[in-house]
């Protein structure tokens, strides 16, 4: 294991990390609301074409 890897380097990088998570959280909450607008326009398509093939 390198030398520069102690509790000091590795506390850091968890505070990085969970800083850069902390930022990124209200974009990851906006791409899961366009997911789940998405996958239900995309179902109800889903369900216009099963009925029309069905007719």
């Amino acid at each position: 294991m390198p030398s520069w890897i102690n509790r000091q380097t590795l506390g850091w990088a968890a505070g990085a990390a969970g800083g850069l998570a902390l930022m990124l959280f209200p974009g990851s909450v906006i791409t899961l609301g366009i997911g789940i607008a998405l996958g239900y326009r995309g179902h109800s398509w889903l369900e216009q074409t099963e009925r029309s093939v069905q007719q």
